[in-house]
């Protein structure tokens, strides 16, 4: 015997002892959303230790005296280049 699967219409062979989920219906909701707030708390972890980075500061690579191939235009550049993106990270997350 033969049945169509409306939603992705195609034929599927059907036998006396039908396909059967290892999980009850309400459970598998209960760990999808709870995979998805998993997601959401991680991705906020992250945000906030992102924010947290200061790349203003002047300490660090130039406090611990080492050779700095770097000159100040590129540096002056890559702080700007850090302002561009923290702008445009704060304006997507509002």
């Amino acid at each position: 015997m033969w049945r169509v699967n409306d939603r992705f219409e195609h034929m599927q062979a059907v036998s006396a002892s039908s396909c059967s989920s290892i999980l009850s219906y309400p459970l598998e909701v209960i760990i999808i959303v709870a995979c998805c707030l998993v997601g959401i708390l991680w991705g906020i972890f992250h945000i906030i230790a992102v924010e947290k980075i200061d790349v203003e500061g002047d300490v660090g690579y130039d406090g611990l005296h080492a050779k700095s191939s770097v000159n100040v235009y590129q540096r002056n550049s890559l702080v700007d280049l850090g302002h561009k993106i923290s702008d445009g990270a704060k304006s997507f997350l509002k």
